[in-house]
């Protein structure tokens, strides 16, 4: 989530993300259509299992997991691609989760939340519209 002077917290919508990396999947052209997600069925991120592309990041999997062929509370997730903001200010990114996570924006660590469980956590930063950002979302369950 993220939010600024002229927006409310929300989720950041879809058309202003962009996933990275080709390929990517039939039907995403990587003009604004969220972030490319990739799934992993361990806590280090070495035993990849899917990719996809999300359109937005606000998930609650509650007992569950991703995909079927991912365990439960036993996974790891990497969000990653590009974020343009509509306006010229100070932002905020906001995180919630029930295990580990971490941001970056344009390569700086803007949240640690890695060790703990019942993470709220929020990161300002500058950013001036029409730019695109590298942004890149973890997270441990």
């Amino acid at each position: 989530m993220w939010s600024s002077p002229t927006q409310t917290q929300a989720v950041i919508p879809s058309t202003q993300l962009y996933a990275s990396e080709l390929p990517l999947p039939a039907g995403v052209d990587g003009a604004g259509n969220g972030l490319k997600g990739e799934y992993f069925d361990n806590d280090d991120f070495t035993e990849l299992k899917v990719t996809r592309t999300d359109a937005a990041i606000d998930f609650d999997w509650g007992g569950g997991s991703p995909d079927p062929s991912i365990e439960v509370d036993t996974f790891t997730t990497r969000w990653t691609g590009e974020i343009e903001p509509l306006y010229g200010e100070d932002y905020t990114f906001h995180t919630e989760s029930d295990d580990g996570v971490k941001l970056w924006v344009n390569g700086q660590l803007m949240i640690d939340g890695w060790n703990g469980g019942g993470n709220r956590n929020s990161s300002p930063i500058t950013l001036e519209a029409g730019e695109k950002y590298d942004i890149k979302l973890e997270y441990q369950e």
